[in-house]
């Protein structure tokens, strides 16, 4: 237990209008979403939960861990493992029924360099199912908003664009989200999270 006692813990709670995953809507109206990640020495883990609308759940559960190190002040690296749980309960570690959404695992690794950021997905059971994503944190310096831009891929070509402005006041945090895949699907969402 001595890794989790010195470990750093953050966390938050909040709401999105609309959750959407890579370009993906997972359905629509408000979804109660929460965070908690722990990090100490480089390791890192923790749990991110969403409500969902689907027919074999209401809920979603990412569990993750890895590990990360920078090699400069500019750059650094990471890699690890998610593993997708849906089903209907709160924080109910493991899948309620079987579905193929129910145990879904990706490894992944990243890097990023000052405001660039780069990261691969690989679905652990189907290495054909991939996802990549472009990150820059656009520097404009307005009123303290943090903006950034994203490009994603799917392993069958398609393209996810996404836009997300960040406003802090405090504790809190205000967002303002867009994104569109292939261009077609478009999403926004509005959220508010509060972090400790």
């Amino acid at each position: 237990l001595s890794p989790f006692a010195s470990a750093n813990i953050s966390g938050s709670i909040g709401a999105e209008s609309e959750y959407f995953f890579r370009g993906e809507s997972q359905g629509e109206g408000i979804a109660t979403q929460m965070r908690l990640h722990f990090e100490n020495s480089g390791w890192f883990g923790g749990v991110w939960a969403s409500e969902i609308d689907h027919e074999i759940s209401s809920w979603e559960h990412n569990f993750y861990g890895g590990y990360s190190f920078d090699l400069s002040e500019d750059i650094s690296f990471k890699g690890g493992v998610i593993k997708y749980d849906f089903d209907q309960y709160w924080l109910k570690i493991g899948p309620e029924g079987k579905n193929e959404r129910a145990d879904l695992k990706e490894a992944f690794v990243g890097g990023s360099y000052k405001s660039v950021s780069l990261e691969h997905y690989v679905d652990l059971d189907n290495s054909d199912l991939t996802y990549t994503q472009f990150g820059y944190d656009l520097p404009l310096g307005l009123a303290m908003i943090d903006l950034m831009l994203t490009w994603g891929r799917h392993n069958d070509g398609e393209d996810v664009i996404g836009l997300k402005a960040t406003k802090a006041f405090g504790n809190w945090n205000m967002s303002l989200m867009t994104m569109e895949r292939d261009g077609m699907k478009s999403h926004s969402s509005v959220g508010l999270h509060y972090t400790f």
